[in-house]
């Protein structure tokens, strides 16, 4: 909040003071970028933070609530939000990038074969490459703050401006992990990646078999890692509900269901999350996953949109893009239905 401030009055002496420690740490941020790297605004590091929202000191909901004489301000209730996982989940971060980034990918092993008669020649068999390439993609939202709320409210207003940006980027990154388009500015999530494999479910709950298929799908085309601990699942509330009440056999005895007491998904960790749509599933290594970051997180000031009321619009980007090594260490599917 104190370099919310400064940067909205640079010629406002005081405020530049107070938020000295805050801009000295987005300019050494910036330095970090490299010297092509192009800033208009200021930056918080991604390490300090980990949609459209207007905080007004004098109305309901939007404020007012963080204004009072016995605030609880440790007891502030957030408005509930859907779980990142993609990072939890294990996916690769590449910090600190400035241009565009290829990242060579073998595509053909070299083969060995049997020489026929002695002194016969080893036949020729090369290894083959291409590139995945992630290239800058801007990820927006803005904060409206009023005049009064920064005047008036306690020191947890930094806690909740700080989280509610950094949970709105990550819920933004979560749904380009595993939906994002490639068109429209979006990166392109794992569900739409060439070569991952996918089937429909025969009914709207999948069966233990259909579970079982996805981990072999990722074994034939030989994605599953020696480090197993690298593979999850990953679904959504209604998939979590479906898999703990779904026997694994068809006689349907009570407890063996697909989703049983250990917690684990055929032998492996899930992860839950509503950033993924109904009824989707996904499986597999998501350390193939590539985030590419280009600075951390960005903040510009508009002070003159609403400038009869006082009121600062705080526009913040995260550049970024998703990328994945090898789309046939993943199996998706959904219902079908």
């Amino acid at each position: 909040v104190k370099l919310m401030d400064a940067i909205a009055d640079p010629h406002d002496r005081a405020a530049v003071q107070r938020a000295g420690f805050e801009l000295e740490v987005s300019a050494e941020a910036v330095r970090g970028f490299g010297a092509d790297f192009n800033c208009r605004g200021q930056f918080v590091p991604t390490s300090i933070l980990q949609g459209q929202r207007a905080l007004s000191a004098g109305t309901a909901t939007d404020g007012a609530e963080l204004v009072a004489t016995n605030l609880l301000a440790g007891s502030y209730i957030d408005v509930l939000r859907t779980a990142s996982v993609a990072i939890q989940a294990g996916i690769t971060v590449l910090p600190g990038l400035v241009g565009n980034v290829a990242v060579p990918r073998g595509t053909g092993a070299s083969t060995s074969g049997w020489i026929g008669t002695e002194g016969g020649n080893v036949a020729q068999s090369d290894i083959q490459f291409d590139q995945v390439t992630l290239s800058p993609k801007d990820l927006g939202s803005y904060t409206e703050v009023t005049r009064r709320l920064l005047q008036q409210s306690t020191p947890a207003v930094e806690g909740l401006v700080r989280s509610d940006m950094a949970r709105s980027q990550a819920t933004g990154i979560d749904v380009a992990v595993f939906h994002g388009s490639g068109a429209s500015g979006q990166p392109r999530g794992v569900a739409n990646q060439t070569g991952v494999n996918n089937f429909n479910l025969a009914a709207a709950d999948p069966t233990y078999a259909e579970i079982v298929r996805m981990v072999k799908e990722v074994m034939a085309d030989n994605a599953l890692p020696l480090n197993q601990a690298a593979c999850a699942f990953i679904f959504e509330a209604n998939g979590w509900e479906a898999l703990s009440t779904t026997p694994k056999q068809g006689s349907g005895v009570e407890g063996n269901f697909i989703l049983g007491d250990s917690e684990r998904v055929k032998g492996y960790p899930y992860f839950m999350s509503n950033n993924v749509v109904d009824e989707d599933y996904f499986f597999g290594d998501w350390s193939q996953v590539l985030l590419g970051e280009w600075g951390g997180l960005e903040i510009n000031v508009d002070p003159y949109s609403n400038s009869l009321s006082g009121t600062v619009r705080y526009v913040t980007f995260k550049t970024c893009d998703v990328a994945v090594r090898h789309p046939e260490a993943f199996c998706h599917v959904n219902d079908g239905v």
